[in-house]
């Protein structure tokens, strides 16, 4: 490992490598294994957290010490299981398993995936299905629309007819030739959960392109769907991970939020003539998008959460809670961070000078900035169980003004980079 941490990964003091080593050789040398080779973690719980206090002084944004430890154990489980030393004893030392060779062997094959973090991974998330020949659509380097066209394309456990997969992964979790699939890479770590840097980052930007997708008419709620769809019917929509390092590292099926996964059942497409009439508008209007999703600028940060907080308000069912996502999204896109201004004031008259094209539309803007911020306080305040029906317009009204807002972020981002 030299002086270099990683395959792609990040570059470390040769002292912090030898601690890691020798905490690492340590761990393995205190190591007792399962009759399947799993680690037992009583004895080498206070090893794993050296290991983890080490190494999160160089990774911790993309790994927690939970993390550490997992990857640990999966790295033992998996060498383990490979050179064939399954046993019925309960309990045995990792030393008397391995020869000293394959002890060094897998020291070396925990430090070499430690050192790959930050990995790459690829991100899929199912869109409505298209009657159309489709193919995949280039966004952006970390962004496309993904389209597998043969079953070869497609990983082997995920692929329709490999037997294992709903029963391992869970129903719907297998990948369709012909289904479009957003798909995004990240960098990070993921064990296939969404508390994972790697996954959130993915789900964010998930968020971002359905946000597009919604705004600009590419993707339709389905009523009727809503009206049938009954929540002990809603199957947890997936997130697809696949490991992008070129090793033998099996796909995570990450399960979404319920709420996000109700949603997702009732969209589908608007009606196209054919697929390239659909592509066109998904690189018009998602290509934007994907480079914002890329771009490391506050004003790029501002408009991504603002768009997250527009989308979750759409998939809450709670109405109350839409309409503080609302608010909490134009705050995002209009506030300062400054404590001291008076918040409504300053984000009603941002707002209505960002949007408003003369004297007249800035004041009716005003106004019903104002008039939104007062139904918000009687919320926050306790004052307002639920939504009456003149706050529901507002609420409908916020939902419309913080589209425009986005919209136009975007836009502007878009001019200053072209500049």
């Amino acid at each position: 490992m030299a002086a270099y941490l990683g395959n792609g990964g990040q570059q470390m003091h040769p002292n912090a490598i030898a601690i890691l080593r020798q905490r690492t050789r340590e761990a393995l040398e205190s190591c007792s294994i399962s009759e399947i080779g799993w680690p037992y973690l009583g004895p080498i719980h206070d090893r794993l957290r050296g290991i983890a206090n080490e190494l999160l002084k160089h990774k911790s944004q993309w790994i927690s010490a939970i993390d550490v430890s997992l990857i640990f154990h999966e790295r033992v489980h998996r060498f383990v299981n490979r050179i064939g030393t399954k046993s019925d004893e309960q309990l045995r030392e990792l030393t008397t398993v391995l020869l000293p060779t394959q002890l060094d062997q897998l020291e070396q094959d925990v430090l070499t995936f430690f050192a790959s973090i930050p990995r790459s991974y690829d991100f899929l998330i199912a869109l409505p299905k298209v009657p159309l020949p489709a193919s995949t659509v280039h966004l952006t380097d970390t962004c496309c629309v993904r389209v597998f066209e043969g079953v070869e394309e497609i990983p082997e456990m995920l692929r329709p007819a490999f037997g294992l997969t709903r029963a391992l992964l869970g129903p719907g979790t297998e990948l369709e030739i012909g289904r479009p699939y957003l798909a995004i890479r990240t960098q990070g770590y993921c064990r296939g959960s969404l508390d994972n840097v790697a996954a959130l980052l993915a789900y964010s930007g998930f968020k971002l392109l359905l946000q597009q997708c919604l705004s600009n008419g590419l993707l339709d709620s389905n009523d009727l769907a809503k009206a049938f769809l009954q929540p002990e019917s809603i199957h947890a929509a997936h997130m697809v991970c696949l490991d992008s390092n070129g090793d033998d590292i099996g796909p995570h099926v990450i399960p979404m939020p319920f709420d996000f996964s109700g949603f997702l059942k009732e969209l589908g497409f608007r009606s196209y003539v054919d697929w390239l009439s659909l592509r066109d508008d998904l690189i018009r209007y998602l290509r934007p998008a994907a480079e914002l999703f890329s771009a490391t600028s506050a004003d790029a940060s501002r408009v991504r959460a603002a768009a997250e907080w527009w989308l979750d308000s759409c998939t809450t069912e709670n109405q109350t809670v839409a309409f503080l996502q609302v608010c909490i999204g134009l705050e995002a896109i209009y506030g300062s961070g400054n404590v001291q201004e008076k918040l409504t004031q300053a984000l009603a008259d941002r707002c209505s000078y960002f949007l408003g094209t003369s004297v007249s539309e800035r004041g009716r803007l005003r106004k019903g900035f104002i008039a939104l911020y007062q139904a918000r306080s009687k919320i926050v305040h306790g004052n307002m169980p639920r939504l009456s029906a003149e706050d529901l317009k507002h609420l409908r009204w916020g939902k419309t003004i913080l589209q425009r807002s986005i919209s136009k972020e975007l836009e502007q981002i878009g001019t200053d980079s072209e500049s």
